[in-house]
């Protein structure tokens, strides 16, 4: 009894740890843009009204002071500055990269303060009196450039979290600014006190549904899918770049992000493609209804995609035809995959009419037959009038 009850216990947990090998989650996180553009906060460091870029390097030059940095102070010492730069310290006026202070910005974010700019690889202040976001972008050979954007002074970088908030969802070049760049980012909407972004390579083609086809997983409508901006969702991966691939996973993407956790969190289940395949091939005239419970059940109906919604549609279980053409009608999950080929052809016509002539053909033999009578009829009365 004892031996019965526990190969039961094996028996039934068997799947369940067969499916929890072929299930798995990933967290996927944003980069955090803070370095680029921040709330310079009040510190007693090297300030200077002129920077010098020689070999890689900046040098603050003109007036140069070690001040806490506020407003009175900066009226004293740089009446006539637009801006001021720093290297950040106290002991240093020499850098590889310089944060500019826009300091008629006044800030607010996670310290009180001016808007403070990084400078890099030789930009000056007119590189980045402003920024530009798009809302779409083109690639080339490793070189992105921003479509449908708008320019923007930096003075509306008010807060560390400006971006992130009234630009989500756009695209945008960290570390120019500018309108092309080598390492464009997507904006994050998640983020209340810091702007965070997402690199435009971290994605993944994501696909309403599959088809199996010489044993391959095709991708139905695949679209690209950013990992860590993405709020949740559902569809089928080659957890890749691919949308033609021989392991599929179905995923799950949640709703919130937690950087706790590492980020956004996508739950993978690897689909199983049953030894038998069951294909079925159909051809319907213009006009045509089928029933189509005899290929699928009534739950699977419900289910069903259509590879080419304008050739067919399915009302009450039946197939409607709507034009000529071909489509698939397809069932799948994780371990069944059904498929039917719809072919719609044009609803037979009797051919009524010669095409070299246009004529109707019962009207052309009955004029042959009458020209034969009257060739007849002449030939009979000459042979008469003869006798």
């Amino acid at each position: 009894m004892k031996k019965k009850l526990l190969i039961l216990l094996i028996t039934l947990l068997f799947p369940i740890l067969v499916h929890a090998e072929d299930t798995f989650t990933e967290y996927y996180g944003l980069d955090v843009i803070v370095s680029d553009y921040n709330v310079y906060e009040n510190n007693i460091v090297n300030y200077s009204n002129e920077i010098i870029y020689e070999n890689g390097h900046y040098q603050l030059s003109g007036t140069v002071v070690m001040i806490n940095l506020t407003p009175n102070l900066i009226r004293y010492y740089f009446p006539d500055s637009e801006y001021l730069y720093t290297c950040g310290s106290s002991k240093s006026t020499t850098c590889e990269t310089v944060t500019m202070i826009d300091y008629n910005t006044e800030c607010s974010g996670n310290g009180n303060g001016f808007l403070g700019v990084i400078l890099r690889d030789g930009q000056t202040a007119e590189d980045k009196k402003y920024f530009y976001v798009g809302k779409d972008y083109k690639e080339n050979n490793g070189l992105y450039t921003l479509e449908n954007y708008e320019k923007h002074p930096i003075s509306e970088l008010t807060a560390t979290s400006y971006l992130s908030n009234h630009y989500g969802g756009y695209y945008f070049c960290p570390t120019s600014f500018g309108i092309t760049c080598d390492n464009m980012v997507v904006l994050s909407y998640r983020s209340h006190r810091i702007s965070a972004a997402e690199s435009v390579e971290n994605w993944h083609y994501l696909g309403d549904g599959y088809q199996y086809i010489d044993d391959k997983f095709n991708l139905l409508n695949p679209k690209k899918t950013m990992l860590a901006s993405t709020s949740g969702g559902h569809g089928y991966t080659c957890i890749s770049k691919e949308s033609i691939c021989d392991q599929l996973y179905y995923v799950e993407i949640s709703e919130s992000y937690d950087s706790h956790d590492g980020g956004r969190a996508y739950t993978y289940s690897k689909v199983i493609i049953p030894n038998e395949i069951k294909k079925e091939t159909a051809q319907l005239y213009l006009g045509d209804t089928k029933v189509i419970e005899e290929y699928f059940s009534l739950d699977e109906i419900n289910s069903i995609i259509i590879t080419n919604p304008s050739i067919i549609e399915i009302k009450n279980g039946k197939i409607i035809t709507k034009s000529v053409g071909e489509t698939y009608l397809i069932y799948e999950d994780n371990d069944t995959y059904k498929e039917i080929k719809i072919s719609i052809i044009e609803e037979k016509k009797e051919i009524n009419e010669n095409p070299k002539t246009n004529m109707n053909i019962h009207i052309l033999l009955m004029i042959v037959s009458n020209i034969l009578l009257l060739i007849s009829m002449l030939f009979f009365f000459k042979k008469l009038k003869k006798t």
